[in-house]
């Protein structure tokens, strides 16, 4: 039993932070001072995909993101809010894409 607690703690992550990576300041050069401010921009959320190489990105007028990934030969369509809605192209047959290029537009 301890050895499968032991498994456990190894696998799962140590740590999880939800902070900023990085911060905001301000310089003061009447004083030279710098002061840590609120941040300005606070991303809403990510989309962690395994993307191989996006090439091209279009917001359609329905909000919808559509993202061309040259290799992994596929567009990813995310909704407004960045949860993923389909993938396009990676299906075996008439409609699988081959690399699409940003200059032929999605």
């Amino acid at each position: 039993m301890a050895l499968i607690g032991l498994i456990v703690l190894t696998v799962l992550p140590r740590e999880a932070s939800a902070s900023l990576p990085y911060w905001t300041a301000y310089y003061d050069s009447n004083q030279s001072n710098w002061f840590q401010i609120q941040p300005i921009y606070r991303p809403a959320g990510a989309y962690s995909a395994d993307f191989g190489e996006p090439v091209d990105l279009y917001v359609a007028s329905d909000d919808k993101v559509y993202i061309a990934d040259k290799k992994q030969n596929r567009v990813v369509v995310l909704d407004q809010d960045g949860s993923l809605l389909r993938t396009i192209g990676e299906e075996e047959g008439s409609g699988q894409l081959s690399s699409p290029e940003e200059d032929r537009g999605i």
